[in-house]
Parts: structure tokens; sequence; C-alpha cells
């Protein structure tokens, strides 16, 4: 019985610090770089990105945190070009800025993009 209430409270400990520490972002000259707690997780190019708009996507990953991922039309879908999940789901800081800094690093490096 003790064993199993701190395992429990180790395991909840855990996702605490796993939330504090959270997901972040990391736009690279190349691509779009996911950190989970400090460690790089997943990288998108950016010639893989076919487009990105506000809002989730019903199906796909989910890359974000409680502070900024539960509130459904905060974050962003990126959708891309292949995968089994196309669709990705991000909730960045400010979810207009990142849009238009993951725009211009496309417009750089492959001349796609809106304008």
């Amino acid at each position: 019985m003790l064993v199993g209430l701190v395992g429990a409270v180790a395991f909840i400990g855990l996702v605490a610090w796993i939330e504090v520490r959270g997901v972040r972002y990391e736009l690279d000259s190349n691509c779009l770089i996911i950190f989970l707690v400090g460690l790089p997780v997943r990288k998108v190019a950016y010639i893989d990105i076919e487009s990105i708009r506000p809002g989730h996507a019903l199906f796909g990953e989910n890359w974000h945190s409680i502070r900024n991922g539960l509130c459904f039309g905060k974050g962003i879908t990126i959708r891309r070009h292949r995968g089994i999940f196309k669709s990705m789901n991000l909730s960045p800081d400010d979810p207009q800025d990142f849009i238009q800094k993951i725009e211009s690093k496309r417009r750089a490096l492959t001349g796609i993009g809106s304008a």
C-alpha cells in the first residue's frame, strides 16, 4: 500500500515537473524544433510544412502544455506534406507572432508561404 502511494506521488511529481518545464519551440534556420523538458523530441523541416493556421485540428500530434494548450482556439495547427498524422497542434505563447515567424523562415528558405 505504501509503495503504491509513494509511486503515485512520484508519478504526480513527474507530471508536474514536465508541465513546469513544459514544451518549448525553437525556430532553427531549417526547421522547427520541439523540446520537451529541455530535450529535442521533434523536428519539422520548413519545406515539409504545407500550411499553418490558428486553431487546432481534431486529429494529429499534440505538442502543448496545460498552461497554453487546453483552450482551443489559442493554439496553431501545422499541416505537413507527409507523415501518418499530417496535422500538428502547438500552443506557443503568441500564436500570431509564431505563425508570422515560421512563414518568414519558410519564405526565406523556400520562397513559399503566405504573404
